[in-house]
């Protein structure tokens, strides 16, 4: 895969969105081009051609006449299927009612990409799916309605998802060779309930639970347990882990967290001592997370 950057990245403000960037790369595998300075008119022909197996596009803008809507065009016509995210700086706010548009893009500012792009951008590498994935033409409302659609086909299945709950944790007793599993959601409920049905259509035991009501699992003995880590720098995560660690000595761990440094990994699957520890990034594949053992 290959992340087109271009713009002023070492701008403060674009700081974030270039280790955003370096990060995804890292993670996916992925190669990157970096325009310093970006001027789509500027690109030589021998240089656009190799651009067009780019699968992402990534523009700082600095300033409102930095580029042009016929330049990001023409990075649309390189690579027509690429999706194109705009960030602009603090120097184009108000630009929509006074200047140019870009048809075709995702626009950001600066805070928008850290509540909402950055999320989305890292969820199309990692699950192709997300508002990256969706038509460039599709609006947030369109994005709600589809949702909606969503939600409300998850409920007509969650009767057959209970049934299939009450028969999968009876398997799991002393003796049994199957594998169960234990949730802690932390403060995402919906998340807990959507690995909880995902772990529950594989056939496998599962249930949901909190660390302060560990009595939940007395007659429940899972051989993996998933925790949702709020904060993987929380100066109490770590004992958290500990307290589930002592309930359950033999269970593999899966701690998921969102974008974790890789100190924060060496810290928990090699120093805490907890033994079989794995970290996983959010967002993530949840086939790789449900279907793979380590």
């Amino acid at each position: 895969m290959k992340i087109f950057l271009g713009g002023r990245t070492s701008r403060e403000e674009f700081r974030a969105v270039e280790r955003d960037v370096r990060q995804a790369a890292e993670r996916f595998g992925a190669s990157t081009v970096a325009f310093e300075g970006f001027d789509g008119g500027a690109l030589g022909d021998s240089t656009a051609r190799t651009l067009f197996d780019v699968d992402f596009f990534v523009l700082c803008r600095s300033f409102p006449s930095e580029f042009s809507p016929a330049d990001v065009e023409r990075l649309r016509r390189i690579a027509p299927l690429a999706p194109i995210a705009l960030v602009a700086g603090s120097l184009c706010e108000g630009e929509n009612r006074t200047g140019a548009t870009f048809p075709g893009t995702r626009r950001f500012y600066s805070e928008t990409w850290r509540s909402t792009g950055r999320r989305e951008f890292f969820r199309f590498f990692a699950e192709s799916a997300g508002l990256f994935v969706a038509s460039p033409l599709e609006t947030w409302g369109d994005r709600r309605v589809a949702e909606a659609r969503r939600d409300a086909k998850r409920d007509e299945t969650a009767a057959e998802s209970a049934l299939t709950l009450e028969k999968t944790e009876e398997s799991a007793r002393p003796g049994k060779s199957a594998e169960a599993v234990a949730i802690f959601p932390g403060g995402d409920a919906a998340l807990g309930r959507l690995l909880r049905d995902e772990f529950a259509e594989r056939g496998v035991s599962v249930r949901l639970g909190a660390i302060r009501r560990l009595e939940r699992f007395a007659d429940f003995w899972p051989t993996r347990v998933v925790v949702d880590a709020v904060d993987l720098a929380a100066a109490n995560l770590l004992d958290e882990l500990r307290t589930i660690r002592a309930a359950f000595p033999s269970a593999a761990l899966d701690v998921l967290g969102f974008a974790p440094r890789r100190d924060e990994i060496e810290l928990l699957e090699r120093k805490s001592g907890l033994g079989a520890v794995r970290v996983v990034a959010k967002p993530f594949d949840v086939d790789f997370l449900t279907g793979a053992a380590f």
